[in-house]
């Protein structure tokens, strides 16, 4: 029975390596693909993805509520300018 149960532990365990490596965005399957990750800061990521038929940019934006401050809100909408900028022209964006 004890050797049962250790088996069922080490196939467990091999499922989480797999599920986490998969879950990995650096992991080698995904080596060739992610040609940039860049986290500007708390609200803003850039990912550049390299696919069979073109260059992907995206750029996933948390944007502020109305609430805030209006010194914050030029700051993110600069900062979202300046990445939106940097995207090579010939890239699908969205």
């Amino acid at each position: 029975m004890a050797k049962l149960s250790h088996c069922r532990t080490k196939a467990r365990m091999r499922k989480r390596r797999v599920e986490r490596r998969a879950s990995d965005p650096t992991s080698q399957k995904f080596a060739n693909t992610i040609l940039q990750w860049k986290p500007i800061n708390q609200r803003l990521l850039y990912v550049r993805l390299n696919t069979r038929y073109a260059k992907v940019s995206i750029v996933s934006a948390s944007s502020l509520i109305d609430k805030a401050d209006e010194e914050a809100k030029d700051n993110f909408y600069s900062s979202l300018q300046a990445v939106l900028d940097e995207i090579p022209r010939h890239d699908v964006t969205y």
